[in-house]
């Protein structure tokens, strides 16, 4: 099994990419995922460790948007069930 950072890292790598190719575009990104995969990212967001990120209260079905550009680390913008 994989740790939870290490869980968190394929996800962050790919969104990585889509804000790259995104801005490539010039156009916004738009990434739907299972609870997990956004959890990593609002982690990232928030500077939470990734262990702890079960505390962050996040539910499925929720809406979260994120400035992510490329190269930069990601900023929540809004979070919204």
């Amino acid at each position: 099994g994989e740790s939870p950072t290490e869980l968190a890292e394929r996800p962050l790598t790919a969104f990585e990419d889509c804000a790259r190719r995104a801005a490539e575009d010039g156009r916004p990104g738009l990434v739907v995922a299972h609870l997990w995969v956004v959890r990593s990212a609002v982690a990232r967001a928030l500077g939470v460790p990734m262990e702890r990120s079960g505390d962050l209260g996040l539910a499925p079905g929720g809406v979260v948007e994120l400035a992510w550009g490329p190269g930069a680390a990601p900023e929540l913008v809004r979070y919204a069930l």
